[in-house]
């Protein structure tokens, strides 16, 4: 005789329910493949019920197999079969889906013997990753830890489940609900202050602002240590910034197609005879400026030349801050505003630097 051990580890191996209920218009899905007739997961709805005799000798049993690609199909009551025909709908015969022998704990055995069909009903959310659900109910809360959430990934996917927020119903008290809705959307995370950098810099929205938008990315909210940032691996182009790990004082400006690529060049000796130097190796990035189109090798020219004139200037001025010397790619791009040759703004480049510090001192 089975055990409730047993019966707990079956119903964790195999698809059928240990329970299926038969009543008119219930709607299921297949459990298993039938060549040329229904195959898993498919749409099907109950229109005549099977007799107790039927269902004791696990008979075959009629249902109306939805044509494949419908999940959802309106009628009520009254709706006679015919209609279901005209839909695409065939009637369809399903037995017991194939029994198979489940290796259990404690050298048992099992099998459930159980029509091929489950029943299309309630889930959690997460059970319904990647499904659109026709209508969907839900509870949040401040205070029940059962309902409480504590990111705003969770409320994304909350909302994802249905087409409209209309079919998506919040059940208990309105006041509670709109609290804790705020509560989570105005929650901050470990990337939120990071991300919202990103899409400063990146987006094309229009400013009331008539000053230009500053076009760089500091590192101040990253959550994580720099050195995991991971370089872009595009070949759009770069005009790049690196600093001596050894030598701090010695940095060197140059551009090129793929920065990832580019990189462990200069490490390894061939990037140019001014990075060779076993004694400067290896190097980091300080910082880049990106938003390049791919092929305008005599803007990156410019840049480069522009950012390494504007370098040598501090240094020799006095200025021996690495990290002003990188800062200076916004004065760059600034300056290619005044040069219509290369027919781009400063508001299509964008510095991102690799170090914290406030850009704003």
């Amino acid at each position: 005789p089975a055990t409730q051990s047993s019966i707990d580890q079956i119903e964790q191996q195999v698809k059928e329910p240990n329970e299926i209920l038969f009543f008119r218009f219930a709607e299921y899905e297949f459990t298993y493949n039938e060549e040329g007739k229904f195959s898993h997961s498919q749409f099907a709805i109950l229109y005549d019920l099977p007799s107790d005799e039927d269902l004791h000798r696990f008979r075959k049993i009629k249902v109306l197999a939805a044509p494949p690609g419908i999940q959802h199909v309106d009628y009520g009551p009254d709706t006679d079969k015919q209609h279901f025909i005209d839909l695409g709908f065939t009637e369809t015969l399903v037995g017991p889906a194939p029994e198979r022998t489940r290796a259990l704990k404690s050298n048992t055995q099992a099998k459930r013997k159980q029509y091929g069909l489950k029943h299309r009903v309630t889930s959690t959310i997460h059970a319904a990753q990647g499904e659109t659900l026709l209508k969907m109910a839900t509870e949040i809360s401040l205070n029940d830890p059962d309902f409480n959430l504590w990111d705003k990934g969770q409320l994304v996917v909350l909302l994802s489940r249905t087409k409209t927020a209309k079919d998506t119903i919040f059940v208990g008290n309105k006041s509670e609900t709109l609290s804790a809705l705020k509560a989570i959307l105005m929650n901050k995370s470990q990337w939120s202050d990071y991300i919202e950098n990103v899409l400063n810099i990146v987006t094309i929205n229009s400013t009331t602002d008539n000053r230009l938008p500053r076009r760089v990315m500091n590192q101040n909210a990253f959550p994580f240590r720099i050195c995991d940032i991971a370089l872009p691996q595009c070949r759009t182009g770069f005009v790049y910034f690196l600093i001596s790990v050894k030598q701090k004082s010695f940095t060197y400006i140059g551009q090129c197609k793929c920065l990832r690529q580019r990189l462990p060049q200069h490490n390894s000796g061939y990037g140019s005879e001014s990075t060779a130097p076993a004694h400067l190796r290896p190097y980091g990035i300080m910082a880049y400026i990106c938003g390049f189109d791919g092929d305008n090798l005599s803007l990156r020219l410019h840049i480069e030349k522009e950012w390494k004139v504007i370098r040598n200037r501090m240094k020799r001025n006095g200025n021996n801050d690495p990290r002003q010397w990188a800062r200076a790619g916004e004065r760059v791009i600034q300056s290619v505003n005044n040069n219509d040759s290369f027919n781009v703004t400063s508001m299509d480049l964008r510095l991102v630097c690799h170090f914290i510090d406030d850009l704003n001192e």
